[in-house]
C-alpha cells in the first residue's frame, strides 16, 4: 500500500500577494505554483515507473479549494490516474476573520488577535488556538479522525491513495495516522509547496519530492 501526501503548489495567499482579495477557497497558484505541481508530476510519473507502482489501480483525493484542483491538474496530466474524486473534509484550516489578513493586519482584531498570541507563547497553544470565526489546529485534527475510516476503506480497494491536500490538514492527518501528540505537530514543520511524503505503513514514511518547509 502506497499513500502519498501531496501539499498544493505555491499559492498567492503563500507570497501574500492576494491582490484580488479572494477568499481562501479561491485562491488560485502563482506561476510558479503551477510549475512546481508540473514538475512534481514529472517526478512522480517516473518515481511510479521506476517503482512498478500502477497507476490504474490508484485513486486521486483532491481537496475542492482552487489551488489543490489546479496542482491536481498539473500532476495528473502524467500519471493519468482515473478515478479521482473531491473530499471537502481534506480542506485547509478555516482561517475565519483571519482569512487573507497578513499577520501584521490581523491586528485591527485587537482582542482576537492579542488572545491568540498569549495562548501561542503557552507549549501547545498553537494546538488549540481557534482562529475567529475559523477553526483551531485541533478543530483539523478532529477533521482528519473523520477522515480515517475513509482513508482504510479505500486501503482495501485501491494500491495506492494520492491526497493533493494543504499542509495544515496533511499534517493533522500525519498526526491522526500515526496517533502522535499535540507536541508532535507543535515540534513538527509542515512540508513544503508541492512536497510529497509516502507512506507505505506505520514504520516506512519519508519525503520522496521536496521536503519540510524551512
Amino acid at each position: 500500500m502506497n499513500i502519498f501526501f501531496i501539499r498544493h503548489g505555491e499559492s498567492t495567499q503563500n507570497i501574500y500577494e492576494n491582490l484580488q482579495n479572494f477568499p481562501d477557497f479561491k485562491v488560485p497558484l502563482t506561476d510558479k505554483g503551477l510549475t512546481q505541481a508540473d514538475e512534481c508530476g514529472k517526478f512522480l510519473k517516473d518515481y511510479c515507473q521506476k517503482n512498478n507502482i500502477d497507476t490504474n489501480k490508484s485513486i486521486m483525493l483532491v481537496s475542492p479549494f482552487k489551488r489543490t484542483n489546479q496542482t491536481a491538474e498539473q500532476i495528473n496530466k502524467y500519471l493519468q490516474i482515473q478515478n479521482q474524486k473531491e473530499d471537502v473534509i481534506i480542506i485547509e484550516r478555516q482561517y475565519g476573520l483571519f482569512d487573507n489578513l497578513k499577520f501584521e493586519e490581523r491586528e485591527k482584531y485587537e482582542i482576537a488577535y492579542n488572545y491568540q498570541n498569549w495562548m501561542y507563547s503557552h507549549d501547545v497553544g498553537n494546538f488549540y488556538t481557534r482562529f475567529p470565526l475559523g477553526e483551531s489546529n485541533f478543530d483539523v485534527y478532529v477533521r482528519a479522525r473523520a477522515f480515517l475510516p475513509t482513508l482504510k476503506e479505500l486501503m482495501q480497494k485501491y494500491d495506492n491513495i494520492f491526497i493533493v491536500s494543504h499542509g495544515g490538514f496533511l499534517k493533522c492527518l500525519e498526526m491522526a495516522y500515526f496517533e502522535y501528540t499535540p507536541q508532535w505537530f507543535t515540534s513538527t514543520p509542515f512540508m513544503d509547496n508541492c512536497a510529497v511524503k509516502l507512506i507505505q505503513d506505520h514504520q516506512n514514511r519519508q519525503y520522496i519530492y521536496g521536503g519540510p518547509k524551512m
